[in-house]
């Protein structure tokens, strides 16, 4: 076993310094975490990871390992699962989790195009909101694998911010546009990827998750996809009519001037690529991490069904 060797070594030893006293809070009554029980827990995983025969190589920097922590309320055997699941995961779909670069000239058009990009501000519960327009694929020139790498992309940047580790994140997804070939440009087991590679194996607390322009083909992708999440996410989506009842929930003064903010999307779209391109090391150093190859239940997301997948992932 041997850690990658990351450009964010001396961080190892200063787990939370990036929480604000109000997310320290938050992180004590909502995730059963303090000083003493963090850097107990820290030890306990590091441990684990070094005596752990099937990984050979694992970022161990506070920041990494705090993320799965945090997501199972340091239940540490749920931690050491999701985080071993999530190794295997990488490995086993490098066409999904490598090479998570912005200068990747697909990723980068699907960013440039405003496909998903995150707002600079956060709404009134703290949470980094991320904005998802699937009509700005365009199905003739991208590919779900493509968009899924994209969405790894977003995610693993935001997962780097501590605070976005405890507070969780929001979600506006909007389906104006969207028709028949963006639908039908994914196939059943492209579907399973996405839903286990975004879901289950991202450590990551999905809180609030809203649709805008949601016309019938829409409503019908959601009440299949609904069918197979777990009940405690689907209690958190929420259909909006209208922008001005999305505003309800989120602040007009966070939200791109096409939404009736201020800010033009554009210029959110440009902000959101400089944190990516920031970021752009500590993504492409996660490739260096490694498992080994003999553990046989280490099956492929495509060997592994969807309902399965599913009713492995816990929502807190």
């Amino acid at each position: 076993m041997g850690k990658c060797e990351l450009p964010f070594a001396d961080e190892v030893d200063a787990p939370g310094r990036a929480l604000t006293p109000q997310a320290l809070e938050r992180a004590r009554v909502d995730l059963n975490e303090d000083p003493q029980s963090r850097e107990k827990a820290l030890l306990e995983l590091r441990t684990w990871i070094s005596r752990n025969r099937q990984i050979l190589t694992c970022r161990e920097d506070s920041n990494f390992l705090l993320r799965f922590l945090r997501m199972k309320k340091f239940k540490q055997p749920e931690a050491q699962a999701v985080l071993l699941k999530y190794l295997k995961m990488r490995q086993q779909e490098p066409h999904y989790f490598h090479r998570l670069d912005i200068r990747d000239p697909a990723i980068d058009d699907l960013v440039s195009r405003g496909y998903m990009f995150v707002l600079p501000e956060r709404d009134t519960l703290g949470r980094r909101v991320v904005i998802s327009r699937g009509a700005r694929v365009d199905p003739s020139r991208h590919t779900p694998d493509q968009v899924i790498r994209t969405n790894l992309m977003t995610f693993e940047t935001l997962l780097e911010d501590e605070e976005n580790q405890v507070r969780g994140f929001t979600y506006l997804f909007d389906q104006k546009g969207i028709g028949f070939s963006h639908v039908f440009m994914w196939s059943p087991s492209q579907v399973s990827h996405m839903i286990n590679c975004c879901e289950s194996a991202m450590p990551m607390r999905h809180q609030q998750v809203n649709f805008l322009h949601c016309h019938t083909l829409i409503h019908t992708v959601l009440e299949f996809v609904k069918s197979l999440i777990a009940e405690k996410l689907r209690s958190r989506f929420v259909i909006h009519s209208s922008v001005e009842k999305l505003t309800r929930t989120l602040p007009t003064s966070i939200l791109p001037k096409e939404y009736g903010g201020v800010t033009p999307l554009e210029e959110m779209v440009d902000s959101w690529k400089k944190e990516l391109v920031a970021s752009r090391p500590r993504l492409l150093a996660l490739d260096q991490m490694c498992v080994t190859k003999e553990d046989e239940s280490c099956r492929s997301a495509a060997e592994t069904p969807l309902h399965a997948a599913v009713a492995a992932l816990e929502i807190d």
